[in-house]
């Protein structure tokens, strides 16, 4: 019997979406931002009575709440990357040492 090499399909992403990257989870959001945004433009109307800047501040929450939360084919939103940065960048450890110079005689620490 031959055998043959079994295919993985790379990126395959186990969720059901409604659009690609946009699934229930982000739709969730989205309806609560949609909500949210809703509030800050009655809010600044009656405020401001600017009917141009409260509808211009509210589509702009909407489209950017859309922007950090839709993933890529990667499954990872621009939210998911930058805590993944930041975990990054706590988990760096910095190892203090000295180092003995044996052709000069001295720690490297006393050239500082």
């Amino acid at each position: 019997m031959e055998q043959k090499e079994l295919y993985f399909p790379v990126n395959v992403i186990d969720r059901n979406d409604y659009i690609t990257g946009f699934g229930p989870k982000e739709l969730l959001t989205t309806i609560i931002s949609f909500g949210v945004s809703v509030a800050v433009i009655i809010c600044l109307y009656f405020g401001t009575g600017n009917v141009f800047l409260s509808l211009f501040t509210g589509i702009m929450i909407l489209a950017v709440t859309i922007m950090l939360i839709r993933r890529d084919k990667f499954d990872e939103s621009v939210i998911d990357k930058v805590r993944y940065i930041v975990e990054h960048y706590q988990s760096q450890k910095k190892f203090v040492y000295d180092y003995y110079n044996i052709y000069e005689g001295r720690y490297a620490s006393d050239e500082v």
